[in-house]
């Protein structure tokens, strides 16, 4: 088995190819298991697709903000999709489980809350922009 480290987008993803089998590879990507297909002719290099994370594969406690927080932190896009809109702009009060944006995924629009109550400090994306699971969006400041 060989083991790799991605950094994409400022996210570390450990992927860890199981076999290979011409043109299709057995790999995890942070634990999750995966089949994929080399696409193109081969090259030292090839192509890798990797099926987009669905909701079902993303923990539950990633897919809801924590309640009744306060204090200052990140706010990170719960899974990989586009903004569709911001709620905020830097300055705005928030509390916790205010919507501060809506990510489309899938075809499903996603209210993202903020966990925390405070001023939204930044606002580190653009309505249309795609964001990989992780991806900082929003920081609140207590």
């Amino acid at each position: 088995m060989k083991q790799f480290s991605f950094k994409i987008s400022g996210n570390t993803y450990k992927v860890d190819i199981h076999s290979i089998d011409g043109n299709e590879l057995s790999l995890s990507v942070n634990g999750e298991d995966y089949l994929v297909s080399l696409e193109g002719e081969q090259r030292k290099t090839p192509t890798i697709t990797i099926p987009k994370t669905s909701v079902s594969q993303v923990p539950a406690e990633k897919r809801t903000a924590p309640t009744g927080g306060s204090g200052s932190g990140r706010i990170a896009a719960p899974l990989p999709g586009a903004v569709l809109k911001i709620n905020v702009k830097a300055g705005d009060q928030v509390k916790s489980g205010d919507p501060v944006c809506i990510l489309e995924a899938m075809k499903m629009q996603n209210e993202v809350m903020s966990p925390y109550s405070g001023t939204v400090k930044e606002v580190a994306v653009a309505e249309g922009q795609n964001v990989m699971e992780g991806d900082l969006l929003v920081t609140v400041e207590a």
